[in-house]
């Protein structure tokens, strides 16, 4: 699952969205218009966490679904992982 299909069905994902991230509102969620960019900046502004730590909780958020969307996934090296980062 890419990211242009979170974005294209956003409306289905916003409920999971405020389930994962209590503290944004309907509203909140309704702005970023599914673009993760927008997600990851409000994560970060309502969590007051750094835009990697930001960009990390979407990641995985994402990758959950992807799971879901592809149980296959699971087998997949952490390495394929969205936003694996190298430190």
């Amino acid at each position: 699952m890419s990211w242009n299909q979170f974005q294209g069905d956003w409306q289905q994902f916003l409920g999971a969205t405020k389930a994962t991230w209590g503290d944004l509102t309907e509203s909140d969620l309704a702005q970023t218009e599914g673009k993760r960019a927008a997600l990851v900046a409000l994560v970060q502004a309502k969590y007051g966490v750094a835009s990697r730590e930001a960009a990390r909780q979407v990641n995985n958020w994402e990758w959950s679904y992807q799971i879901k969307a592809n149980p296959m996934a699971t087998r997949m090296s952490c390495h394929d992982m969205p936003g694996n980062w190298k430190k």
